[in-house]
């Protein structure tokens, strides 16, 4: 530890997680201390996109149009919860669903007013 303390890390380098001794990036188990470095989160840019496109068309799937909007909710409900926002992603889902759901109301009606 006393030779990190000394110099920075390289490029290819990084402190480890529990000791702060420099390691290559891709070690897994730090030489020193023995203790299993966990990988950074990967951030996934495209989060708040899908949680905005979602619910507007979780939204819209209710309004207008289910059969375009209801799946583009579920989609993004999906990657949401890929994501591991599973909160967000069950609840866009969900209009998702509810748009399906509201389409195949529409239909059985628009039918029945035929017979």
């Amino acid at each position: 530890m006393a030779q990190s303390a000394e110099r920075t890390p390289a490029s290819d380098e990084c402190y480890c997680t529990s000791c702060g001794d420099i390691i290559k990036e891709e070690t897994e188990i730090c030489p020193n201390c023995g203790v299993r470095q966990t990988p950074a989160p990967a951030e996934d840019d495209n989060t708040t996109a899908y949680l905005v496109f979602g619910l507007l068309s979780g939204v819209l799937s209710l309004i207008a149009l289910p059969v375009v909007f209801a799946p583009v909710a579920i989609f993004c409900g999906y990657k949401l919860h890929e994501s591991e926002n599973t909160v967000a992603g069950a609840v866009v889902a969900a209009l998702g669903v509810l748009g399906v759901l509201v389409m195949l109301l529409t239909f059985l009606l628009s039918f029945a007013a035929f017979l």
